[in-house]
């Protein structure tokens, strides 16, 4: 069972409830968790298994293990919080020798974070490549696994777990006999429901959300999960959600770090190779019901104008304010959300070009070969939209900052999606309530300006470039950076994706043009007309049309429109630029 339209949230909460539980087969939570911090019974770091963490990289022995695992169209994201440290919870102290000391080296720890995203599950496991325990008893693998306990095979297991073979063995049977517990099921949802509370009772938060409705129609894969939804799931939901998903079909395994591969391909025969076969269900997901391309169409685009310009206010300690612009951009591997244009005629209809190689092709089709080789390889989205962002954080903070010094902060975000017609950016600009409308208009005079008198330059595609280069030379340092341009390569659902996106990353970055970053804008929604908007502005100075106001900032002293974060009891919203006569 994939998770269904009227359980919401069952994708995420249930990762999140695998997260917070950890027993597996016959062990308990207590134990596996003492299995992967303790190395000769000393322990290492303990991270509270109920926040999920950044994972650091201690040692170039450390591995990242990348599950990557296609989701369910109807999940969300998962809630970030922070990384935190922590002892040993008082449930491990009577397993401890008391003369051993709590806390030791970084480097004896074996980590695993489980999430969920748009497109993923993901499991994500880091540890030392080295003998975790000279014990012949500290092994999860089961007996039918290890061979018998006989003399034959003794002096091999007295030979010690190592780091790898330690994680392949906790991957079998999170795969294989993964025990949900309901306790760990409402740790999970109380973790979702105060996730939900700070998102809505916060000026970021809110503002945030109130686009992200606008964006997607009110989707509820885009949006935090609701207090009621959360409440509704039970924990044959989210198991039979996640476990769905979860199938030998649709699983991929990237691993990076310092190792010998034949080991690896031995470890994974024995561990991963002995995990019974399963399938997807027919159609789970995929687009139109069916193939094993797994392209998902995005939300319809709001068309009504009033629901794509809004506005929050919230009580706040300070007074302040928050710009948010949202609008579509193709997905990363090219593929076009369906309000993407297609050239003079207008937006893109069913029959329009369905990819970025395709659209190309149709609005400069004189391009010389070097451009078509170019454009047609799988990369090429991904390093164009990567560009433009940098050119367009430049652009923002320079007229918006430098220029007009109406605000000390803004960001352009892209965010891709894999398995989505589409992907979308987020512009967040901090600013005061008095200035929030002209930091709005700066925004979009920055778009206007790019696509007609001040358009992309060499200097600016230069300097986009150096960033890039530079970032991912000093990534690529990371054992996680490498997994993550690695996966997908095996994947079915991405079959635009290959090994060639990794070798020619650097090469197709240095080989974009002027010309091709011109025709990729006009892929990104920037019109006025298409985009969405929102002004998170704190309560604290005053009403809209007294002194101190909004009324101060505006042009022609027009009112601004009003909307009452859902909870204040109020919802009315007016377009911005009919409003202030633009």
């Amino acid at each position: 069972m994939l998770e269904e339209k009227d359980k919401p949230g069952a994708v995420a909460v249930g990762t999140r409830t695998m997260q917070e539980g950890g027993a597996l087969g016959a062990w308990s939570r207590e134990q596996v968790e003492l299995f992967c911090v303790v190395r000769d019974f000393r322990i290492c770091r303990f991270l509270l298994p109920s926040l999920p963490f950044s994972l650091p990289y201690f040692l170039s022995s450390f591995l990242p293990l990348f599950f990557t695992l296609p989701v369910s169209h109807h999940t969300k994201s998962s809630v970030c919080f922070t990384d935190i440290l922590f002892s040993p919870p008082p449930s491990l102290l009577p397993f401890l020798p008391s003369h051993l000391p709590r806390s030791l080296p970084q480097d004896n720890l074996m980590m695993v974070e489980i999430n969920s995203s748009e497109d993923w599950i993901v499991m994500d496991f880091t540890f030392p490549t080295k003998s975790v325990s000279e014990d012949e008893d500290f092994s999860f693998a089961s007996s039918a696994l290890r061979g018998a306990a006989g003399e034959q095979d003794k002096e091999e297991r007295k030979a010690g777990v190592t780091g790898l073979e330690a994680i392949f063995q906790l991957v079998h049977l999170i795969m294989t006999d993964f025990k949900w517990e309901n306790d760990a099921l409402q740790r999970a949802k109380k973790l979702y429901a105060q996730g939900h509370d700070m998102t809505v009772n916060s000026l970021e938060g809110a503002g945030a959300e109130e686009i992200s409705k606008s964006m997607w129609d009110g989707d509820l894969r885009f949006l935090s999960i609701a207090r009621e939804d959360i409440e509704d799931l039970t924990l044959e939901d989210v198991k039979g959600a996640v476990t769905a998903q979860m199938t030998t079909d649709s699983t991929e395994v990237s691993i990076v770090g310092d190792f010998e591969g034949e080991e690896v391909e031995g470890l994974a025969l024995k561990y991963l190779g002995s995990i019974p076969e399963s399938k997807r269900k027919e159609g789970a997901g995929g687009r139109d019901g069916g193939g094993k391309e797994m392209i998902m169409p995005l939300p319809t685009a709001v068309t009504d104008p009033s629901k794509r310009f809004m506005q929050v206010h919230l009580p706040d300690s300070n007074p302040r304010a928050f710009v948010y612009v949202s609008g579509r951009t193709p997905n990363r591997w090219g593929y076009m959300p369906v309000s993407s244009v297609v050239g003079a005629t207008g937006e893109r209809e069913g029959e329009g070009p369905r990819r970025l190689v395709d659209y190309l092709a149709s609005v400069a089709p004189d391009a010389d070969e070097a451009a078509k080789v170019r454009r047609h390889q799988a990369g090429f989205p991904f390093a164009s939209l990567l560009l433009i962002q940098e050119i367009m954080n430049r652009r923002l903070f320079s007229n918006i900052r430098e220029k007009k010094q109406l605000t000390y902060d803004a960001n352009f975000r892209w965010h891709p999606y894999d398995l989505y017609e589409g992907g979308w950016y987020s512009v967040q600009i901090a600013a005061s309530p008095e200035s929030a409308a002209q930091v709005l208009y700066a925004c979009l005079e920055t778009f206007e300006e790019l696509k007609t008198d001040s358009p992309i330059s060499h200097d600016n595609l230069d300097s986009a470039k150096k960033v890039i280069v530079n970032k991912h030379n000093n990534e690529a340092q990371l054992n996680r950076y490498w997994t993550d341009l690695m996966s997908g390569i095996q994947l079915d659902a991405l079959p635009v994706k290959d090994i060639n996106f990794v070798r020619d990353f650097l090469p197709l970055v240095q080989s974009i043009t002027v010309k091709d970053l011109q025709l990729v804008l006009g892929t990104i929604e920037l019109d006025e007309s298409k985009i969405c908007t929102c002004l998170a502005i704190s309560e604290t100075t005053g009403s809209m049309g007294g002194p101190g106001g909004m009324e101060e900032g505006m042009e022609g002293g027009a009112p601004m429109p009003q909307h009452i974060k859902p909870g204040g009891g109020y919802s009315s919203t007016i377009p911005l630029a009919a409003e202030m006569g633009r």
